[in-house]
């Protein structure tokens, strides 16, 4: 096949998860191309080989994309070149795909008697679906930092940094503040490894080596950041740690809660267990709803806990610190006497994983509502549930990363 410095030319087809494309030509293994879209003929180089397949990367684009944008994609941001509803189409083929290869062909099957036979539709956010390019969407963001105190980022599966004059996924206020490239700036920054860029509803920061400033350069002793969130139901300010964990889309909790809020369909007297409840996002609102009903939290971090103790203040609402395991989950379930209506569970990218899944179906709630973002972990995590007894009754999927391979995918299983 020759060394990995040798281009090939190809055809791509259909997109996989992780942002590639397949290509499937004689003489070579299957590769999964990154840089590229559906129907591209490009030139690509190998990075990477294993037995029967190999990652590539595109070089130079002979037959575009009536959808491409650009020629490249920029750090963090790995589809930028192409224009941001043909993402949308491109994630909603990835999640059938990994409903069908990581799930089941039963699991995506129904999911296609619910919503056809593309699946669900990704959904963007109200503020962002007239627009073919969407820049400025991330409120927060963490960089690298050179010894010169410029802002840099690494490069796919790279140690390299690349410099950066300015970053267009993050909210602009930063770069006209001069936070990119300004030498007063890098002097701040300079002798700092990691630098936040921040702008919560308390006001922007920037957050690096233990010091905190405006975007005037002003020190700042708060290291707490307050996050409004506004529904049909009402709206609250969330008092969240600067470095810790919120939804980098301004839109993100607002569509995420209501959907959830939609799928749980609560009457007011349910019992609830959350798991993995960071700051209290769900549980506020949750809790709104259940004027004579009960609800436990689970989250790992007590720093969060804390926060969300103070978010869910005079509320229903049990904040507990743990980890959540399948144990955890079953003594949660004593505390409810073994009688729960809803789990609502949102894990890290790993998912909730088999046996947790299997601990959940056999302690058999009423409804579970999933919060994924990660589509394959999302199919394995439903099809344990499936093949436990539960159907999905509801989907519902957002593109709160727009022009990246990431999106969001809410799943509501019932018995």
């Amino acid at each position: 096949m020759g060394n990995t410095e040798q281009l090939y030319t190809v055809r791509l087809l259909e997109p996989v998860h992780l942002g590639a494309c397949i290509a499937r030509e004689e003489g070579l293994p299957t590769l999964f191309v990154r840089g590229g879209a559906p129907g591209e003929l490009v030139e690509v180089r190998i990075t990477k080989k294993q037995r029967k397949i190999a990652w590539a990367e595109v070089v130079k684009v002979i037959e575009p994309s009536p959808y491409r944008i650009c020629s490249e994609e920029i750090p963090g941001a790995d589809l930028a070149y192409l224009e941001a509803p043909y993402v949308r189409q491109w994630k909603r083929q990835v999640l059938l795909q990994q409903l069908r290869r990581v799930g089941s062909a039963e699991l995506s099957e129904s999911i296609q008697e619910l919503y056809g036979p593309q699946g669900v539709e990704i959904a963007a956010p109200p503020e962002d679906r007239d627009k073919k390019i969407i820049e400025h969407w991330r409120t927060r963001a963490q960089f690298d930092v050179l010894e010169t105190g410029q802002l840099a980022m690494r490069g796919y599966r790279s140690h390299d940094l690349l410099p950066l004059d300015d970053w267009s996924p993050l909210e602009d206020l930063f770069e006209r503040a001069g936070v990119f490239d300004s030498t007063d700036w890098r002097r701040r920054l300079q002798g700092t490894k990691r630098a936040l860029l921040t702008n919560p509803t308390s006001g922007a920061r920037v957050f690096a080596g233990g010091s905190v400033w405006d975007l005037e350069g002003n020190p700042q002793k708060e290291q707490s950041a307050r996050w409004e969130v506004s529904i049909e139901d009402g709206t609250k300010q969330f008092a969240v740690e600067l470095e810790g964990f919120w939804q980098v889309h301004r839109q993100a909790p607002e569509v995420l809660v209501e959907t959830v809020l939609e799928f749980a369909e609560l009457k007011g007297f349910e019992k609830v267990i959350e798991l993995y409840s960071g700051s209290g996002l769900f549980s506020y609102f949750l809790s709104k709803k259940l004027p004579d009903g009960r609800l436990i939290t689970m989250e790992q971090s007590e720093v969060a806990v804390q926060a969300a103790r103070v978010n869910c203040l005079d509320l229903p609402v049990e904040a507990v610190t743990g980890d959540v395991t399948p144990e955890s989950v079953e003594h949660l379930f004593g505390k409810m006497e073994n009688k729960v209506d809803l789990v609502v569970l949102d894990p890290p990218r790993a998912g909730m994983g088999i046996k947790l899944a299997d601990t959940l179906a056999k302690l058999s709630p009423e409804k579970i509502i999933l919060v994924s973002c990660d589509p394959a972990a999302c199919a394995r995590d439903l099809n344990t549930l499936m093949m436990q007894g539960y159907r999905v009754s509801k989907m519902g999927a957002w593109d709160i990363f727009p022009h990246t391979h990431h999106f969001e995918v809410v799943t509501c299983l019932t018995k």
